[in-house]
């Protein structure tokens, strides 16, 4: 299996742990009530995943790299997501939206209720702050061409802190499937970094867990650089009472991922 297989088989792996992986659990049969002499599954446990090379930040927003977008899918969530196996745009943050007539526009309802994993509520002013920090490439954003439709930047307008309009620069008849290109950051956690000006060296290697807060199933629970990091599953405590049903139990509580250098070659002295 070649570098790029690899890379695509772990990502489509550990996409599925941020989202995915739903569509074959909640089509699990219900378990029944175990008796004396029954053998009893347990849920629970931790997963392992293996990766070639460390990430050089933890900020998706400024860098391009793929242990970066790996822990990005694992602690952070989109408006809407593309499922990888049914190719459908499915509500994830937003719990509905409406396409004007003309394919200008999109009215987006997000999901109440929702926390990010410090506690903090999310609303559409972050919503908002992500698509900012999202289309300033002066503070190092990579992902502005991703979202860019015909030649121009989405605006942003919040109609109430559930509610959001985003308007496109032109007709747009692929609709609120850009919006898995955005993830979702914290407003309140990084709009004084992309203010001063320090929002590429926002959420760096030395960045404490409890100060990335996120909105995906799993949060950093410890990072030691060029070996491992270990994600705690946070999906019953953050989506238990509001997107509960679209992230039931995966099973496990704990996911790591290792980092594997390429192995060196020792090449003979020459003239051996």
């Amino acid at each position: 299996m070649t570098a790029l297989r690899r890379g695509i088989a772990t990502i489509l792996a550990l996409a599925a742990l941020a989202g995915v992986g739903f569509l074959y659990v909640r089509q699990l049969p219900q378990r029944s009530e175990p008796t004396s002499s029954a053998t009893v599954s347990t849920r629970g446990g931790a997963l392992v995943a293996t990766v070639r090379g460390d990430p050089t930040s933890f900020n998706r927003y400024t860098t391009r790299g793929f242990p970066t977008l790996l822990v990005n899918l694992l602690t952070q969530a989109r408006l809407v997501r593309i499922n990888r196996l049914t190719d459908v745009a499915e509500p994830w943050l937003a719990s509905e939206w409406t396409a004007s007539p003309d394919g200008r526009s999109i009215a987006l309802t997000l999901r109440p209720g929702v926390t990010w994993s410090d506690g903090a509520p999310f609303d559409a002013d972050d919503v908002a702050f992500s698509f900012r920090a999202a289309y300033d490439q002066a503070n190092g954003s990579v992902l502005a061409a991703s979202l860019t439709v015909g030649g121009g930047a989405i605006v942003t307008t919040v109609v109430d802190p559930h509610h959001v309009k985003l308007t496109f620069p032109t007709p747009f008849a692929p609709g609120v499937r850009v919006l898995d290109a955005l993830p979702i950051y914290p407003r309140h956690a990084l709009q004084a970094s992309l203010a001063d000006g320090t929002f590429e060296k926002a959420w760096g290697l030395t960045t404490a867990p409890a100060g990335m807060p996120g909105l995906g199933p799993f949060v950093i629970e410890s990072y030691t650089p060029g070996q491992r990091i270990v994600f705690a599953h946070q999906g019953d405590q953050l989506f238990g009472r509001t997107l509960g049903r679209l992230f039931p139990s995966l099973g496990f509580h704990e996911a790591t991922v290792v980092w594997r250098r390429p192995a060196t070659v020792e090449r003979p002295p020459s003239g051996s």
